[in-house]
């Protein structure tokens, strides 16, 4: 968004004879500083119809070395919930100074998952879910016909189960939801994955339907109960 108000901009405010020249890229970081501002405006407006408030955070993996910070965090966006403010995170990519954004390299987060999940931990939230554009965790690609979803994640049985159709290391995919998943579950923060695709997904969730594939930190305890036959 960012780097195509930059183009208009330049478009209209350079001559023909420069535009004709060899076009240089615009600034990464520029592009995110620009960008920013419609994109906090396409939700303001959307949650708007919606007669739902909104805000903006913007937050760096630096940011969480400060314990100060992680507590004003939270105490920000329980106020913004108090008023019923839905506060929406994004990295703050104009000032982020990690160089390679598909390495965690020994960062708090890398990308959008792993900063939901971090986010979801540090503010002890009910839940946390994941929208892809599959139903949720397969034993196989769900291309394959042997593939079968999982309802709950139980780690002692599915990890060796699981087979994921990416590279090994890719960031974004269902594997590294996966992980995030099992580490924000174990700091008791439960984990859904399902498709964003399928109709009122959310309410479905919030109303305890059964979709997608459910990560708690108590799944092993309830699978030993029903093999006792409890």
């Amino acid at each position: 968004m960012g780097y195509r108000l930059l183009r208009h901009h330049r478009t209209l405010n350079t001559s023909f004879a420069e535009l004709a020249k060899r076009e240089t890229q615009p600034d990464g970081k520029a592009c995110a500083a620009v960008g920013q501002s419609g994109l906090i405006t396409l939700y303001d407006t959307l949650f708007s119809l919606l007669d739902v408030a909104s805000s903006q955070l913007l937050v760096t993996s630096r940011d969480f070395r400060s314990m100060e910070f992680r507590s004003q965090l939270v105490d920000t966006v329980n106020s913004l919930l108090d008023m019923q403010v839905v506060p929406i995170f994004n990295e703050n990519d104009a000032i982020s100074t990690r160089e390679d954004k598909c390495k965690d390299n020994g960062q708090f987060f890398w990308d959008n998952d792993s900063l939901a999940g971090l986010l979801a931990s540090e503010v002890k939230a009910d839940l946390l879910i994941f929208l892809m554009d599959v139903d949720g965790l397969y034993t196989r690609p769900p291309s394959q016909p042997d593939a079968k979803l999982i309802h709950t994640f139980v780690e002692e049985k599915h990890m060796k189960e699981v087979m994921y159709d990416e590279k090994p290391g890719s960031k974004g995919g269902m594997e590294e939801k996966v992980h995030i998943a099992q580490r924000v579950a174990e700091d008791g923060v439960p984990v859904i994955i399902t498709s964003g695709f399928l109709p009122d997904a959310m309410k479905r969730i919030l109303h305890g339907d059964e979709i997608g594939t459910l990560f708690h930190r108590d799944a092993s305890r309830w699978q030993k109960a029903e093999s006792n036959g409890y």
